[in-house]
């Protein structure tokens, strides 16, 4: 027990220590991959190698609640901490643990040691990269990733889909083209919270002869549909979340009902004790009933620490289940856009596009980034840092005449 605490104690100093480098949240998102590392996140894959046994490293992937599972201790929290806190903590956690290994016809138990562990990262989860690029979709993010190299991973610019501001009416459409240009700006608003879709929000490919107007409109009255869906569902969400609530309170009431109970029966029992020692009567008889009736009263205590222990593990279920189906939810929205964005760029192959003489486009890049405080966007340059994780989308600007 004491070599636990004493373990658990350097951990903290080592983490405390590490975290000295400046703090998260004091960081612009630039700052963050220069001075404190890469953080973690579900989708990255880890790397735990042992000096005394190098066969039994293994790959660890980080799960959507953000654990770890790592042998010989339990699961860890890495999501939002970096490689660099991970090794000054894990090795700490794990020394003092047992492996056998056989020499010759005998097995011996090799203590493993803190310096005798390894902690990386085998593969950092991809960036996304949409937009008027030749190959949405993923991109494996490498150390020191900028924009411009992932959008050479994408095979470069395509000008197959621009942002078209001012514009009233293009060359033809079609019904499907519509629909697709429609849903991903409704997904677009889902992901960055908005519930109203404006005129600039809509990219519209050289084929449509829609309006942006048209379009805006269109797109406002399927996110008020879907905006209401999802209120539904969190609303139903919260409710079991509420009854989870209730039912942890009901089992504290229980346990304290039961020890109130526990404690009248020992002043019971203890009354008994003193009045059989003092009379010559004897109260065998009933000193034995209220033993009895104190050994119940302490069995019911304990089952209601188990209905406690059921019941806060339900809450936490409900409350992580609801955070891994958001965390699903975006990302499937994420990769629908790609999807999106490859068709309107196969749709548009065909059609007339602007050719690069045009000075009246400008490409810009806007960077969506999953923080612990939520969603941001901004607008950057080709030669901004990326982290592992984001998403660059991709446009072009007609630039008002």
């Amino acid at each position: 027990m004491c070599m636990n605490r004493f373990k658990w104690m350097l951990a903290y100093i080592a983490l405390a220590l590490t975290a000295l480098t400046g703090p998260l949240l004091a960081q612009s998102i630039d700052e963050v991959s220069i001075s404190r590392g890469y953080p973690l996140a579900a989708g990255d894959i880890l790397r735990i190698d042992f000096l005394v046994r190098p066969e039994i490293g293994r790959d660890v992937p980080v799960e959507l609640n953000g654990y770890a599972s790592f042998p010989f201790i339990d699961p860890v929290l890495v999501s939002g901490r970096t490689i660099a806190e991970l090794r000054a903590e894990l090795p700490v956690l794990m020394s003092g643990a047992v492996i056998r290994e056989r020499v010759g016809d005998e097995y011996q138990m090799v203590p493993v040691t803190d310096y005798g562990v390894t902690v990386s990262v085998k593969s950092y989860r991809p960036v996304i990269v949409s937009g008027a690029v030749n190959q949405p979709g993923d991109v494996a993010f490498s150390v020191g990733m900028t924009a411009r190299l992932a959008v050479a991973k994408a095979l470069g610019l395509s000008m197959n889909a621009f942002h078209s501001v001012g514009a009233t009416s293009l060359g033809g459409s079609s019904p499907d083209l519509t629909a697709l240009i429609i849903e991903r700006a409704v997904l677009k608003a889902l992901i960055n919270g908005k519930t109203v879709i404006e005129a600039d929000d809509i990219v519209i490919p050289l084929t449509t002869s829609l309006s942006p107007e048209d379009l805006r409109s269109r797109a406002n009255e399927d996110l008020t549909l879907r905006l209401a869906i999802l209120s539904e569902q969190e609303a139903q969400q919260k409710s079991k979340l509420a009854a989870a609530e209730q039912d942890v309170m009901a089992a504290l009431a229980r346990k304290e009902d039961m020890m109130r109970a526990t404690e009248i029966e020992q002043s019971n029992v203890t009354r008994l004790e003193g009045l059989a020692a003092r009379s010559m009567v004897s109260y065998g008889g009933t000193l034995i009933q209220g033993r009895r009736a104190l050994m119940q009263a302490s069995n019911l205590v304990h089952s209601t620490d188990e209905d406690i222990e059921n019941a806060l593990m339900l809450h936490s279920t409900i409350l992580s289940d609801t955070k891994i189906e958001r965390l699903k939810r975006e990302r499937e929205w994420r990769a629908r856009i790609a999807q999106i964005d490859a068709s309107l760029g196969i749709q548009t192959n065909s059609g007339s596009l602007l050719g690069a003489s045009d000075t009246s486009l400008e490409p810009t890049i806007t960077l969506y980034r999953q923080t612990t405080a939520g969603s941001v966007s901004r607008r950057i340059d080709l030669d901004t840092l990326l982290l592992p994780g984001d998403v660059i989308d991709v446009q072009y600007l007609r630039l008002s005449q």
